[in-house]
């Protein structure tokens, strides 16, 4: 969420950074079980 939040240029995390670090991470582990 940190660096979601730092390409969007943020001082700090919000709801919606941790939002889609968690979709980024379930997407990654739905790539590797194939």
């Amino acid at each position: 969420a940190r660096t979601i939040a730092d390409l969007g240029e943020k001082e700090t995390i919000n709801s919606s950074d941790v939002s889609e670090a968690l979709q980024y991470r379930y997407l990654d582990r739905d790539l590797w079980r194939r």
